[in-house]
């Protein structure tokens, strides 16, 4: 009798300590529980950044190609412009060369150079304003460039 409520004792003893593991196993689960939904919503969140990011990414992209199309033309652009100041460069100096010689002329002749001083001096001013585009457009050109360079390294 003595033995058997020696071996109650211990199983009773046992049978709560296998209770107070299995309380604590349970309240351990419900933290578990609670630290998984807490990941979850953590990965949906870190999921939706990432979608923003990609797309963030993709949109500065477009623009860093649109910038180099827009570049290209500009610099068509320039090159025009450059084809079209050499002409009047040209044109300058046959319309100064004709203004030599007209110096001594008649009266009429005089008329006529009258005429070229002024398409000189219309040339001119061309010139000066195209000057003027030109480095205007040099200016914005270069600032444009370090701009999408700096977009393209940002990408990197």
């Amino acid at each position: 009798l003595q033995k058997l409520r020696e071996e109650h004792r211990e199983l009773v003893n046992e049978l709560r300590e296998k209770k107070e593991e299995l309380r604590m196993a349970a309240q351990e689960l419900i933290n578990l529980k609670g630290s998984l939904e807490g990941f979850k919503a953590q990965q949906i969140h870190l999921e939706d950044i990432r979608a923003n990011l990609v797309n963030e990414i993709n949109s500065l992209r477009e623009s860093s190609r649109m910038e180099l199309r827009r570049t290209e033309r500009m610099e068509q652009t320039y090159a025009q412009v450059e084809g079209r100041l050499k002409a009047l460069k040209g044109d300058i100096a046959k319309t100064e060369a004709s203004y030599e010689k007209a110096r001594n002329m008649t009266a009429e002749e005089e008329q006529r150079v009258s005429e070229q001083r002024r398409a000189l001096r219309a040339a001119m001013e061309e010139l000066a304003n195209l000057e003027l585009t030109m480095s205007q457009m040099n200016k914005q050109m270069y600032e444009e460039r370090q701009q999408a360079l700096s977009e393209m390294g940002q990408l990197s």
